[in-house]
């Protein structure tokens, strides 16, 4: 694992919906360093509500990946049970 990937945040679990909200902004900064990419998504990082205030899905992924190791690292979050995390892997 190179340092770029040793420095990332992860979250075990989301605490709120809010919680999961700030992760998408941290991966969304990560993503505009230029070492990471987004590889696969549920939808766009800033578009996981609809209109109404509802969640765009029940379940909704991300997954990004080091440009320097490749490492994965994934956010997923299930929305209608409130479960989610970002973890190293797929």
């Amino acid at each position: 694992m190179c340092d770029d990937c040793n420095n990332i945040t992860l979250r075990e679990s989301f605490n709120s919906p809010k919680d999961y909200l700030n992760c998408l902004t941290y991966i969304q900064e990560l993503l505009n360093t230029g070492n990471f990419i987004l590889i696969e998504k549920s939808c766009d990082l800033d578009k996981t509500k609809k209109e109404n205030g509802f969640w765009i899905d029940d379940l909704i992924a991300h997954v990004i990946r080091c440009k320097s190791c490749g490492k994965h690292f994934t956010c997923s979050m299930d929305t209608y049970h409130g479960r989610g995390s970002f973890r190293r892997g797929r």
